[in-house]
């Protein structure tokens, strides 16, 4: 069998009656052609929209950097060389920080993470203590940490801007005088609610504010029968988040490290009888104090001058023998250094330099104490502000932190069609 096709020459094609043919096309009256210059412009305009178009969608955005700071700094896990039996401020390779502020603060990205996804190995956590001050006529919201853990909580679970990408818990533990109304409305709001007991401890007369004689039960956070989760973050509820952190927990700058468990005789020494259990490797993540609100920015703490940092905020790996640990020195008040700063004085000798378990630092986009505005052009990711303090020195800094709390309140005006009870009350002009 064998086929044929006829072809035509192009000139007996013929176009359909309806068509004209070019010579009888017009323009509108009034229409010009644009000459070959507008069309070569308009060219180069379209090739240059399409190239960043791409570039967009498929590579991360670039980032802005001080002059002093490079990519391979913030990316490389040697950038601080914190690891190990290394003290701060010891790299050859370290941050090139400026000694002041910058007047313009360029933002900084977080560490690439490995291409992993996340499970449930994760968590982050916070303690939510009593109301301590209650006065007659107050409301749940009166409690300003109660609607910071509300403000968390909705940053982590609800904001477009914020929202956690992967699933993440957010647990709050609270202590047994945590009312059952603040209770289901954290859990209304998402969160995972447990509640804990009380860490008994004999250190109420030393304790500078009354606030703080509840927060030694925030240890709760380090055990692994209450939080059973291969890393966690662990926040305050005094602040406020300006991106997704789902990479921090993927951050390879937050592996575990090598204890001193086999250190020198002095380090063993001062393990009290805990040298012998403690793991070959655990990871304590944080970030330097800050001291004051005229930091440089990026803080990076180069020179290694300050030795102690915030217990805010930490990301750490649980573990039954560092817990006990923590237990034991508790139940010792002579066994550390103690300012009247339960949880900070505990965790920093626990976590001490010279110590068997010395504490690694953060890369300096993740988190930042004493903020100001330095840090928020930058987009740190984590603040630790109180939106409440009326007398916060940068009232753009504050500004932002107050504006979350109202937008946390817009959304579940929204979601819910009616005001809490808080908004008729006094109490909501009263905290802010």
């Amino acid at each position: 069998m064998s086929f044929s096709i006829e072809w035509k020459p192009p000139m007996e094609w013929k176009l359909p009656a309806e068509w004209k043919s070019p010579a009888e096309l017009r323009l509108p009256a009034g229409w010009k052609l644009p000459g070959w210059k507008t069309l070569v412009v308009h060219l180069i305009a379209a090739s240059i929209s399409l190239y960043l178009l791409v570039s967009l969608s498929f590579s991360t955005a670039p980032i802005s950097l001080p002059s002093h700071i490079t990519p391979d700094d913030l990316h490389s896990s040697s950038s601080l060389n914190l690891t190990g039996t290394h003290s701060l401020g010891n790299s050859s390779a370290g941050f090139n920080a400026s000694t002041k502020a910058s007047p313009v603060a360029s933002p900084i990205s977080s560490p690439s993470a490995s291409p992993s996804p996340l499970k449930s190995r994760y968590a982050i956590g916070t303690f939510l203590g009593a109301h301590w001050d209650k006065k007659e006529g107050d409301t749940d919201y009166s409690d300003w940490y109660f609607v910071g853990a509300r403000i968390l909580t909705y940053q982590f679970m609800h904001s477009p801007i914020t929202k956690l990408k992967t699933p993440i818990p957010f647990i709050i533990l609270v202590s047994k005088d945590v009312s059952e109304s603040k209770r289901e409305r954290l859990r209304r709001d998402g969160a995972t609610v447990v509640e804990v007991e009380h860490i008994q401890h004999n250190f109420s007369d030393q304790i500078g504010k009354p606030s703080w004689k509840e927060t030694f039960t925030k240890m709760r956070l380090f055990d692994p029968k209450v939080m059973p989760y291969e890393k966690v973050l662990m926040v305050d509820t005094d602040m406020v988040i300006t991106r997704p952190i789902d990479n921090l927990f993927l951050d390879r700058n937050t592996a575990l490290q090598p204890s001193r468990r086999n250190g020198t005789k002095e380090q063993k020494s001062a393990l009290l009888s805990h040298h012998r259990k403690f793991p070959a490797s655990y990871a304590y993540w944080t970030a330097p104090e800050t001291m004051d609100w005229d930091h440089p920015f990026p803080f990076t703490n180069e020179d290694g001058a300050i030795k102690e940092f915030n217990s805010a905020l930490a990301m750490y790996t649980p573990n039954e023998a560092i817990f006990q640990y923590y237990m034991d020195l508790i139940a010792k008040p002579d066994s550390f250094p103690f300012w009247g700063l339960p949880d900070q004085n505990l965790l920093n000798y626990a976590h001490r330099l010279d110590g068997p378990l010395p504490w690694q630092q953060l890369e300096p986009s993740w988190y930042i104490n004493w903020v100001n505005p330095n840090d928020l052009e930058g987009e740190v990711a984590i603040f630790h502000i109180k939106y409440w303090n009326m007398e916060y020195p940068h009232p753009l800094v504050r500004e932002y932190a107050l504006s979350r709390r109202w937008e946390m309140e817009g959304y579940w005006l929204a979601k819910e069609g009616k005001p809490h009870a808080k908004w008729a009350s006094n109490s909501v002009l009263g905290d802010i």
